[in-house]
């Protein structure tokens, strides 16, 4: 109620109090749009820097993949991401953490995988949910042999 407050200061907390509450949650949402805008030219500085020292991976001369490139939405604080950057997608971020866990974990079949792939790009997954290593002591884990594949 505070954040609302400070930002829109036509509301007293006496109105905030005496606002029904799905007014009161679509002001509340608006916020992250607001820090979006803030937060934006920044995340987008960073990621062309970042991009420009190497992606995520190692530096290797060659043309970056596009699921090693840093995306400036990636880099914006938690609190400045509105829903609407993630509306009409069908995986969420959470959901897409959750694939790349299985694909470096060998723990989906190659057909889950192929079949993810015509619900939403493998580019984009691998943007949104990140990549990782599998478990300890595996010399390849399977976001390794997925790449190698393609």
């Amino acid at each position: 109620m505070c954040e609302v407050a400070q930002w829109h200061p036509q509301y007293t907390h006496a109105d905030l109090e005496a606002m029904p509450s799905v007014q009161f949650g679509i002001i509340h949402s608006r916020l992250s749009l607001g820090e979006y805008r803030r937060h934006l030219p920044t995340a987008n500085t960073l990621a062309a820097l970042l991009n420009a020292l190497g992606g995520k991976g190692e530096g290797e001369g060659k043309a970056m993949p596009e699921h090693k490139r840093f995306d400036p939405h990636e880099l914006l604080p938690s609190y400045a991401r509105p829903e609407a950057l993630y509306r009409g997608l069908p995986l969420t971020p959470a959901q897409c953490v959750a694939v790349m866990d299985a694909i470096a974990d060998r723990e989906l079949p190659s057909w889950a995988v192929q079949h993810l792939a015509t619900v939403m790009p493998l580019a984009q997954i691998m943007r949104l949910g990140g990549t990782r290593s599998g478990k300890a002591g595996e010399e390849r884990d399977g976001f390794e042999q997925l790449l190698s594949a393609e």
